[in-house]
């Protein structure tokens, strides 16, 4: 099988959207956490190593539940080639099969593959 993720145009910009503001809270959180962290070294108090490694744990759990890792998986507008009627197809898909029937067995990727749009071509009837 190869499978391509197909956008609808107008999700896609909303999408993009929330992604950027997701990635930039995602970037506050993890500065956050090297600081702390930073902190938490050079620091010889035991009660302020404490303190500086329980702030670095919860920016890092800010980090994970900030949707950062489901953000990362929506498509910059130079990975998709629009196909028409307002749908976009993502440059990159998978290649996979299944191991055992249709409808059961595993899924086993077996790799990547490229959309590479061709130049507009008329269709005659």
């Amino acid at each position: 099988y190869v499978s391509f993720p197909v956008w609808i145009a107008e999700s896609l910009v909303e999408h993009q959207a929330r992604k950027a503001d997701v990635t930039k809270r995602a970037e506050g959180h993890s500065e956050e956490m090297k600081d702390h962290l930073v902190k938490m070294r050079e620091t010889s108090n035991p009660i302020m190593k404490a303190l500086h490694f329980r702030n670095a744990a919860a920016a890092h759990e800010r980090l994970e539940y900030s949707g950062h890792r489901s953000a990362a998986e929506i498509p910059d507008e130079a990975d998709v080639a629009p196909i028409g009627g307002g749908l976009l197809v993502c440059r990159e898909g998978t290649v996979w099969t299944k191991n055992g029937s249709f409808m059961g067995g595993n899924h086993l990727l077996l790799g990547r593959a490229t959309v590479k749009p061709a130049e507009s071509v008329a269709l005659t009837p």
